[in-house]
């Protein structure tokens, strides 16, 4: 290992020790960085990069760009609990010409493990997590939240993963409901309880036990990445004012 390589992982190391985190094991407090990394991109590759000038390759096939548009600058940065750094990136375009109101996008996450000099795919694989669409003026969003928490006491952040939908339904009546009611379609929200990703060995796992429960302990609720509403909020807000109001959330913890 040459000696640019090895000053580039003491690098990485100091900025491991200097992003803020709960300390562990009292699991006082998670925190979350979101300027010490930064995405540049390079044709059609995507280069990790830190003001203190490293610089590592993302395998396109992590990104899956040319379905879900490009990735913003931005990366969303917390320390794990064991050395290693998990890393958010967000997408999100808008179509052009007459589906100009259609627009979709995904989150990844990644882990960095500056010891031993890898990153690697952390999971989960969502899809598309931003969407919103026009179908003859019916306008349907979905959203995903993200939180970061120590949900089974294993002192290592997992991921917390909330999905808001906006979709039209129809109502129906008749024997088991197959005669649809004229004109009764409309907007409808729905909200799915946390899923939790639990972190095992080299990625987030799906661990069905956690869902619905949020950690006993601080969490964090994940900024959003290169927009100041998410699809779900804007449909909300500027199409169909409140219709999350009176809605079934589950509002049993505060975030």
């Amino acid at each position: 290992m040459n000696g640019r390589r090895v000053i580039m992982w003491v690098v990485l190391a100091l900025l491991c020790a200097v992003i803020p985190v709960r300390a562990f094991p009292a699991l006082e407090e998670v925190r979350y960085d979101f300027k010490s990394f930064f995405l540049e991109r390079d044709g059609k590759l995507y280069n990790l990069r830190s003001d203190d000038g490293f610089k590592l390759t993302i395998p396109a096939t992590w990104l899956d760009e040319d379905t879900f548009g490009h990735y913003h600058r931005q990366v969303t940065a917390f320390p794990i609990g064991d050395g290693r750094i998990g890393l958010h990136l967000s997408s999100y375009e808008f179509q052009i010409g007459e589906t100009a109101q259609a627009a979709e996008g995904r989150d990844v996450f990644l882990l960095l493990d500056p010891k031993a000099g890898a990153l690697r795919p952390g999971g989960p694989k969502l899809g598309v997590t931003k969407e919103r669409s026009s179908v003859e003026g019916r306008v349907s969003a979905t959203a995903h939240s993200f939180f970061i928490g120590d949900v089974n006491g294993d002192h290592l952040l997992d991921l917390g993963v909330i999905k808001e939908e906006i979709v039209w339904k129809r109502q129906f009546r008749g024997p088991q409901d197959r005669e649809a009611l004229a004109g009764s379609a409309g907007p409808v929200y729905v909200r799915q309880p946390i899923r939790w990703y639990v972190l095992s060995a080299d990625r987030w796992t799906h661990q069905a036990d956690y869902d619905g429960k949020f950690p006993s302990g601080e969490y964090q609720k994940l900024p959003l990445i290169g927009l100041v509403k998410s699809p779900v909020d804007f449909v909300d807000e500027a199409i169909y004012p409140g219709i999350r109001k009176g809605s079934n959330r589950d509002i049993s913890r505060p975030y």
